[in-house]
């Protein structure tokens, strides 16, 4: 009921598919949400200042990153998602967190960041495939932390694990990079890198 909802909370459906999913928001009410068989869920809830999104496929992940704004986090089921690619020229998706709900349970096969500011992801598993060129791909961005996380390559004579270009305080933290013949490769102006308890397999 509407009566037991601050200003400051709400409830957003999207299609994903699950039967029945309980939401909590940080005042400790549930939401017990029922579907029928067929329908689809998603979840957000906003508490305090921030919304806290739930994602489970790619789908649900694009639509997540479309609503999120500064400050919003974005939980990530395990499982696949693919190739990831977050470019916003507009400022739309500045300082979101993409969070694995499980260490690197959230795997992709490719990750692009372009144009944006203060986007961390947290514990998420990159895995190149032999046709891509990069891993994980930063370009014309600042702010960027990526941590708990792991990069690894299908073939050493893969492309570049990490790519970076044109980037300012950038930060790898406590992640694994299997080594490749260019596992780490920057190129145009980089300012403020830093790389800490990380290191190549």
């Amino acid at each position: 009921k509407k009566n037991k909802l601050n200003k400051a909370s709400r409830i957003i459906f999207f299609i994903s598919k699950v039967s029945k999913k309980i939401c909590q928001n940080n005042e400790g009410l549930k939401f017990n949400i029922n579907l029928t068989s067929n329908l689809l869920i998603f979840c957000s809830i906003k508490c305090a200042n921030a919304i806290q999104f739930e994602a489970y496929d790619t789908s649900s992940l694009n639509y997540a990153i479309s609503k999120a704004g500064a400050g919003d986090v974005i939980i990530l089921e395990e499982g696949e998602y693919g190739r990831l690619i977050i470019s916003d020229e507009s400022n739309k998706s500045d300082n979101i967190t993409l969070l694995s709900r499980t260490p690197n349970g959230a795997r992709f096969s490719h990750v692009s960041i372009r144009n944006s500011e203060g986007v961390a992801l947290v514990g998420l598993s990159i895995t190149m495939s032999a046709s891509e060129l990069y891993g994980l791909d930063v370009r014309d961005s600042s702010k960027f932390t990526f941590t708990d996380g792991e990069i690894y390559a299908e073939d050493f004579n893969a492309g570049k694990n990490v790519f970076l270009s044109n980037v300012e305080n950038v930060s790898i933290k406590k992640s694994k990079i299997s080594s490749t013949n260019d596992a780490l490769h920057a190129i145009g102006s980089i300012t403020n890198l830093l790389v800490i308890d990380s290191g190549y397999l």
